[in-house]
């Protein structure tokens, strides 16, 4: 390590030095020195196919709606929790997650030989790309709402042009990959994009309705790689 860092005890005058770390887990996520979450996510990866497979010996029929309690309570909680910090920004990344559910809806024999598109499109069940954008809306939402008693971590400002909605915020400079892709920055181009009508939404229910039927039609929904990068807006045209 390159510095030395030492705690005090309140009344006690001797100090304790703080021992260096490559990473700790705090909360369930493993928060590494660069911030990559590398290890968490083949951590969370591994625990699911863990789960996947244990499903699949004990249940020797399945269907559609076996399939979707199983999955929605058992797997995919385990891909998704605490995803506004880790959420990643390489397709490498997104695609080994990805990979877990892709896997997963073959396991239902009428869906089997379908591609991985048209097995979520039969099933409605988007992508993981899609939960997370999905999940990082509703954060903001909530915190624009003031329904956390915490302050959003980061500035997330108000705008105050008349251009868009009126909850349109301010994106703050970055000069690093890591505070680009934090989620108070990552989040503002797609908060911003977002109608009237769905940012102002009356209620936390409502919101994600409003939401969900805003994006029924934009092709992430079932096809994980529509986007130019797994947390960006843009969409190059073929």
């Amino acid at each position: 390590p390159d510095f030395t860092y030492n705690m005090r005890e309140n009344g006690n005058p001797s100090t304790i030095s703080l021992r260096f770390s490559e990473e700790e887990k705090d909360l369930g996520i493993i928060m590494d020195r660069d911030l990559n979450f590398n290890n968490h996510i083949t951590t969370i990866i591994k625990k699911a196919n863990q789960m996947l497979g244990i499903t699949w010996r004990t249940f020797e029929y399945m269907d559609k709606e076996l399939f979707l309690t199983l999955y929605k309570t058992i797997i995919r909680p385990h891909l998704e929790y605490g995803a506004p910090i880790w959420s990643p920004h390489t397709w490498k990344l997104a695609t080994e997650i990805e990979k877990v559910q892709k896997r997963a809806t073959k396991r239902v024999p009428s869906l089997r030989e379908l591609p991985y598109a048209d097995r979520l499109r039969n099933l409605k069940l988007p992508t993981l790309v899609y939960r997370r954008l999905r999940g990082d809306m509703i954060n903001i939402y909530k915190y624009t709402k003031g329904l956390y008693d915490t302050k959003c971590p980061g500035k997330l400002a108000t705008e105050t042009r008349t251009r868009g909605h009126q909850l349109k915020l301010a994106k703050t400079g970055a000069r690093t990959n890591v505070r680009l892709h934090f989620f108070t920055s990552r989040t503002v181009n797609w908060w911003n994009n977002l109608p009237e009508e769905v940012v102002t939404a009356p209620s936390m229910n409502c919101f994600k309705s409003r939401f969900d039927n805003h994006f029924k039609d934009h092709p992430v929904v079932y096809n994980f790689k529509a986007l130019d990068n797994p947390l960006c807006p843009t969409m190059s045209v073929n």
